[in-house]
């Protein structure tokens, strides 16, 4: 498979079973998710969730993250990332010709 950010090789990195992942509460959408990791870039996304369908993936995108942000803070396992931070460094990055903009042939 190819990589949805670079297109380079992206190989098999790991499964995970929503039929007992999250308690199975997302086995309706989505049973089982394969998720691969670019062997370039690093990028390591669900093939599944990628190919699924635009009204699927909403769906589920809203169930998921309505039951995470409902939780309370204190009884949460992880914590969402800093999607702000991390969009500003990387634009940082590209800016500053310290990353590339996937211009290199693969």
């Amino acid at each position: 498979m190819k990589c949805i950010i670079c297109k380079a090789k992206a190989t098999s990195y790991f499964t995970t079973d929503f039929r007992f992942h999250f308690g199975g509460k997302y086995k309706e959408q989505l049973e089982k998710s394969e998720y691969y990791k670019c062997s370039y870039c690093g990028f390591t996304f669900s093939k599944d969730v990628y190919e699924m369908s635009y009204t699927t993936w909403c769906e589920l995108n809203l169930k998921a993250h309505t039951q995470f942000e409902s939780t309370d803070l204190n009884t949460r396992l992880t914590n969402q990332p800093p999607y702000l931070a991390q969009a500003t460094m990387l634009n940082l990055l590209l800016k500053d010709d310290i990353i590339g903009g996937g211009q290199q042939q693969k």
